[in-house]
């Protein structure tokens, strides 16, 4: 098992949202919108729809 000591933003995002029950293709999907689009008001309505379509999935498990 390797332990990213330097993980990345996005790495790091993805993790989390793993963590708290978002399936992973989902999670690195979101990720990378997250780390690509700093400023959530810009996103698409589409990329909105996945964020709030993962963050979900937190709200139930946390």
């Amino acid at each position: 098992m390797a332990i990213d000591v330097n993980p990345t933003a996005e790495a790091s995002y993805a993790r989390t949202l793993i963590s708290r029950g978002c399936p992973k293709a989902l999670a690195i999907q979101v990720a990378n919108i997250l780390v690509h689009t700093p400023d959530t008001s810009r996103l698409s309505s589409h990329e909105e729809r996945l964020v709030k379509q993962a963050y979900s999935y937190t709200q139930d498990c946390a």
